[in-house]
């Protein structure tokens, strides 16, 4: 059961995550200034983070042991790239929050420190797409919404496609800054 709401709250994280994603590039893109609805949806992606990283604590530790890490070799690819680019998005957030934080005020970059932040803004997006592209069939699996592997292939090409072009559209949002 607990799984099944992990399942859930990735389907809203993954929302707030696209729509974040496109209320903030687009006035980059655009030269436009009107950060507001990004700041709210900010807000929710904190909130189903948190909720996220404790479902997803309860739901596979208990089983599998906290520090047992021998075990993870048997575990497949995509357990362990979840965990590892989720834990790099963790890493990367509060920079993350603090960069959008600056840019919403108006502050602007340039030399070294356009670069760092050109570098681990483009790091974090690449972190939250690997994320979402080896985690959607899953939870569609989870919820029941996938019947066999061929279905969960085709998820995974189209997701691994859409993830590809929003994050070409994120380094060029973040190129423009």
């Amino acid at each position: 059961m607990i799984k099944k709401w992990n399942a859930v709250c990735s389907w809203m994280l993954t929302l707030f995550l696209l729509g974040h994603m496109l209320t903030m590039s687009i006035p980059m893109l655009t030269g436009g200034h009107d950060y507001s609805d990004c700041q709210i949806l900010a807000g929710g992606i904190v909130a189903t983070v948190l909720i996220h990283v404790v479902l997803c604590i309860v739901s596979y530790y208990p089983r599998r042991g906290i520090l047992n890490f021998h075990r993870y070799r048997k575990e497949n690819w995509r357990l362990i790239t979840q965990r590892i680019s989720g834990i790099v998005i963790l890493i990367l957030l509060y920079p993350h929050m603090r960069v959008l934080h600056l840019i919403i005020s108006g502050a602007s970059f340039s030399g070294g420190a356009k670069f760092l932040v050109l570098v681990t803004e483009i790091l974090f997006a690449g972190a939250a797409f690997l994320h979402l592209s080896v985690s959607f069939s899953r939870s569609m699996l989870t919820l029941g919404l996938l019947r066999n592997d061929r279905m969960e292939k085709l998820v995974d090409c189209v997701t691994w496609i859409i993830c590809g072009l929003l994050m070409v559209l994120t380094v060029v949002a973040r190129i423009r800054l």
